[in-house]
């Protein structure tokens, strides 16, 4: 899910190009996100790549952190991918950028993998950078409620 078409193209793209597995992939935006809320989602989604970043008429914002804390409330898996490379080698499962230090399809699977339930916990060296993203921008609306 992104800001636009052309993240969630592109990291398909990436998906299936780079490996073997059959990936089922669903493209959305941010925008139409509230429209694909339901239960049969939570049923059948294993993960969520979200795009760090939202643009809004007045501001961006770092609509990827908010909207994985929604969904590990609801134990989906989410994985921001960011266009950044903070240099700080995260280490956090749920976030990926370009100094990651793996690729973005390993760090697909690698999450996949994982027992374990679904948190977002970004370090304070990944969160500091980007503290005057966090923000909802004036007259931003939630989508409706989540109910799995």
């Amino acid at each position: 899910m992104g800001d636009t078409p052309l993240f969630s193209q592109t990291i398909g793209g990436i998906l299936s190009a780079l490996t073997p597995t059959p990936w089922q992939i669903q493209q959305t935006t941010y925008d139409r996100f509230g429209s694909l809320l339901s239960p049969r989602l939570f049923q059948t989604t294993s993960l969520i790549i979200l795009d760090l970043f939202r643009t809004y008429p007045t501001k961006l914002r770092a609509e990827g952190v908010a909207v994985a804390e929604t969904l590990a409330r609801f134990q989906l898996k989410a994985l921001i991918v960011s266009p950044l490379a903070l240099g700080v080698n995260p280490q956090v499962s749920s976030y990926w950028d370009l100094s990651s230090g793996i690729s973005l399809p390993d760090c697909v699977r690698n999450l996949l993998r994982e027992d374990r339930d679904p948190e977002l916990v970004l370090p304070e060296r990944i969160k500091e950078p980007l503290q005057a993203f966090l923000r909802a921008p004036e007259g931003h609306s939630s989508p409706r409620p989540i109910t799995p």
